[in-house]
């Protein structure tokens, strides 16, 4: 149950970062480093969700 929990705040956060990428590149620069340096954060962060091993629900 707890595994099923951390599941759910990860992907909320995953969702979170993803909506405000994806509204600062469209109302923003899109060169703004500080935009490339959180989708870098956000693609690392999915690569690392799905590549660590997680305990059994």
């Amino acid at each position: 149950m707890r595994s099923l929990a951390v599941t759910a705040v990860c992907v909320s956060i995953h969702i979170t970062t993803a909506t405000s990428v994806i509204y600062n590149s469209y109302y923003h620069d899109l060169e703004d480093l500080r935009d490339f340096s959180l989708f870098r954060k956000y693609i690392l962060g999915v690569y690392l969700y799905y590549k660590l091993p997680h305990p059994a629900a």
